[in-house]
């Protein structure tokens, strides 16, 4: 089953969030030096904000939905790697499927998510195999508003192709906002 993780779980995961937030400032402070210095992103608040925006405009409110939540099943019967459980930012069961929900700015360092994405969907694939679901993680790239003249970088174009196998499984979508 899929739970909401406990405090400690989030607030580990708010911090580590935090600190990608801080890189994402510095990164964006080297490559367009700018008279102002620039406002430092509430990344768990801008994920709430469209997490909520996302679930309304899906209109999933009628179903199962768990913000923070991590998968609650022996890791050892599914996962014979590793026993990290990561978090995801939301999930929702419907009668069809088990979507988990991950949010990413699409200019935050997508190099050092590809690890922890390999890991969520690494988990996830096990958890379907052992419950026989139609389950996938729905990543959500945000963009801000001040990115929309903004070329990224091929990072998310490699990360896409790496991750192609997961996409034509139906274990990994994603999204734009």
């Amino acid at each position: 089953s899929v739970i909401k993780a406990d405090k400690k779980t989030t607030d580990k995961e708010e911090t580590r969030k935090e600190n990608i937030a801080e890189i994402v400032v510095e990164e964006e402070d080297k490559n367009e030096p700018q008279q102002t210095p620039r406002k430092r992103i509430n990344l768990p608040k801008l994920e709430e904000y469209v997490l909520s925006k996302f679930i309304d405009n899906k209109d999933l409110r009628k179903h199962s939905f768990i913000e923070d939540a991590q998968i609650l099943m022996p890791q050892k019967e599914i996962d014979p790697i590793s026993d990290f459980n990561p978090v995801f930012d939301g999930y929702v069961e419907t009668e069809n499927y088990e979507m988990f929900i991950e949010i990413k700015l699409r200019n935050s360092p997508l190099v050092m998510f590809r690890e922890r994405l390999y890991v969520m969907l690494s988990k996830l694939y096990y958890y379907r195999q052992a419950k026989k679901t139609n389950a996938y993680l729905n990543l959500i790239l945000v963009d801000r508003p001040i990115e929309n003249e903004r070329v990224f970088g091929n990072y998310e174009t490699k990360m896409i192709a790496e991750f192609e196998p997961a996409i034509r499984l139906g274990l990994l979508k994603i999204e734009y906002i």
